[in-house]
């Protein structure tokens, strides 16, 4: 037996509408993945950007990002 044949058998034996909406859902995000994302110039030079602070260090960790977030917020 294959897998794709035990996967359906599986799914066929299963009752729970909630375990089968949660079975659905990752199918649909499988559909998602399969399209690829367009990105205008813009995005592409951020992204190259955020790409060249990483390699030159010019980046927090989340702890010391969130605190700056909270003194901005309480400016």
């Amino acid at each position: 037996m294959t897998l794709k044949e035990k996967i359906v058998e599986s799914i066929n034996s299963v009752n729970d509408e909630g375990v089968l909406s949660y079975i659905e859902e990752i199918l649909e995000l499988k559909k998602i993945e399969k399209h690829s994302i367009e990105l205008n110039q813009d995005q592409k030079d951020s992204i190259s950007q955020g790409l060249d602070d990483i390699d030159q260090g010019r980046v927090l960790s989340n702890k010391d990002a969130n605190y700056q977030v909270e003194k901005w917020l309480e400016e």
